[in-house]
């Protein structure tokens, strides 16, 4: 009889052997320590589309103040006795034009393309990785399973977006939600790597099998070993070798690195979740710190007051510090919080009562305000040059008639007299009633005409006689007479809007004064109704 003693000593080592060969890859379970940071990172990648929604709904909204405050100092521009405020405010009304026409074109362009890039390689990213934890959390047995807790218990399947009480929804999300920044990101890549980098790692627990990851016998390869020498999980988010059955996690933690070398899935995702989180509104707004204007203040105050597209030159610079003193941010601030203090009389739009303009808000009620105003202001410069018109006409006739007055009397119905006024357009006619005999001659009647035509023409262009005078006193002597509520005729100036401090002061016509607030508020108009066409077909097509 064989004695069993030397084949059990035979037996023992073999099964050593195996058991070892076994430990070292058999497929083993995912540790709670891996699996868990996979689902939080499918957790932050779902939440993408609902991020980039949010910044684009931020982008727009800010937009929408941008705008509105566009709108409501083009309104105080026109409603403002003040001329030096009026000029400021036609040209902030144009500088944030111009910043929300950006916000705009980022939201529809630029802006908006990147975060639907982003979102399609987060989601797709979540897709890869939510079908293998899918499929692995569904393997629950009694000595086989892919996920196992800290007591190498294997999970059952996901409920209710949990595994085991774990957050892992394993599907899309469209819940609006506000942007709040992924706990998994990091700045040149992910905060962690789930799947040790290192291969032959401890992220699997031996006590129970994995068939998914099982390559070099029964398992992936249904009892052979798999043909390929490197089968890649999730993604690529960790590789298992055909030699071992080893499992190498990909370094996600410097995956921004190597995606710029080599781009991939996973580098594409942290891009994504990057590009949403670093979006910046900032450059939209006017909250800076400049003690200076910035450019586009620069070029605001160059196409308004100088009337000039191209900011080459220092005129534009320098009208800008002039207008906006440093530091200019607070500057611009406070006058923001002057015109939204403005008051819009009770009545307009239907107001119960006289309302602050910063009140006032909604595209479409803004720009009925403006609207009105700028009829309001059009009409009040009709009716100032009918008046002047009908005042001019009138002193004129009062001239004619004086001088008809002056033939009658100086003439005395004796012709020889009348003949020695012939210099002031007198002639004598015999057929005239007693008294009138003198009179003023036809031509001196058409010269008095014109004259007064000429009179109105000139005032139509705001070029008075009132720059014959050089001094206040009688520069202002031309309004004695006139009703405390009427508009003056001539004033004393030595500051222009647009201009700036005159070299020496001037008497000025009130049409003059009033045309150049006409031109400052007509600059923008235009830009105000295409903007408005522009951004209802913009939340049109949001």
């Amino acid at each position: 009889m064989t004695n069993p003693i030397p084949h059990l000593f035979l037996v023992l080592p073999l099964t050593f052997i195996a058991t070892r060969y076994c430990e070292s890859g058999a497929g083993h379970a995912l540790a709670k320590a891996v699996w868990d940071k996979f689902c939080d990172l499918s957790e932050d990648l779902g939440k993408t589309p609902a991020g980039a929604a949010a910044k684009l709904s931020s982008i727009d909204a800010l937009r929408r103040r941008l705008a509105e405050t566009a709108q409501r100092l083009q309104i105080y521009a026109q409603q403002t006795a003040n001329l030096r405020d009026s000029e400021k405010a036609a040209t902030l009304a144009t500088y944030f034009a111009g910043l929300a026409n950006s916000a705009a074109s980022q939201a529809a362009g630029g802006e908006a393309q990147n975060l639907i890039k982003a979102s399609a390689d987060a989601a797709y990213a979540k897709g890869r990785l939510d079908e293998l934890l899918s499929l692995m959390a569904q393997t629950q047995g009694s000595s086989h399973g892919c996920l196992v807790d800290n007591s190498d218990e294997t999970q059952p399947p996901p409920s209710s977006g949990k595994i085991n009480g774990k957050q892992c929804t394993l599907n899309l999300k469209h819940t609006p939600a506000p942007y709040t920044k992924p706990t998994t990101l990091g700045p040149d890549g992910f905060t962690t790597n789930p799947v040790p980098t290192n291969k032959g790692n401890n992220g699997q627990t031996g006590t129970k099998n994995c068939a998914l990851l099982k390559l070099q016998a029964a398992g992936l390869g249904a009892g052979e070993a798999v043909k390929a020498t490197t089968i890649s999980y999730g993604g690529g988010i960790f590789t298992g070798t055909q030699a071992d059955d080893h499992l190498t996690g990909t370094k996600l933690t410097d995956i921004k690195a190597t995606h710029a070398s080599t781009p991939n899935i996973w580098g594409a995702a942290h891009a994504a979740l990057q590009t949403i989180d670093e979006l910046n509104l900032e450059r939209h707004t006017n909250e800076t710190t400049n003690d200076d204007p910035n450019s586009d203040v620069i070029r605001a105050t160059t196409l308004v007051t100088i009337n000039k597209e191209s900011t080459e030159g220092e005129e534009g610079t320098i009208k800008a510090k002039s207008m906006f003193p440093k530091p200019a941010h607070e500057d611009i601030s406070k006058f923001i919080i002057k015109m939204e203090a403005h008051k819009v009389a009770k009545g307009e739009l239907g107001l119960p009562a006289d309302t602050p303009l910063g009140q006032i808000a909604g595209e479409e009620k803004l720009t009925a305000l403006l609207v009105r105003s700028s009829l309001a202001l059009s009409k009040k410069k009709q009716d100032l040059i009918a008046e002047m018109k009908k005042k001019d006409a009138e002193k004129n006739a009062k001239t004619a008639e004086e001088k008809e007055k002056e033939c009658n009397t100086k003439g005395n119905d004796k012709q020889d007299e009348c003949e020695k006024l012939e210099s002031q357009g007198c002639v004598f006619n015999k057929d005239r009633k007693d008294g009138e005999k003198c009179t003023l001659s036809e031509n001196a009647k058409k010269e008095a005409g014109k004259e007064a035509a000429e009179n109105q023409e000139t005032e139509k262009d705001g070029k008075t006689d009132c720059k014959k005078h050089d001094n206040k006193k009688d520069c202002e002597a031309e309004n004695e007479g006139l009703a405390a509520n009427a508009p003056r005729k001539c004033g004393w100036i030595d500051y222009v809007d647009g201009t700036g401090k005159l070299p020496k002061p001037e008497c000025r016509s009130s049409s003059f004064l009033l045309n150049k607030q006409l031109a400052l508020v007509a600059a923008f108009l235009d830009l105000t109704w295409f903007s408005e066409i522009f951004f209802d077909k913009f939340h049109k097509f949001s």
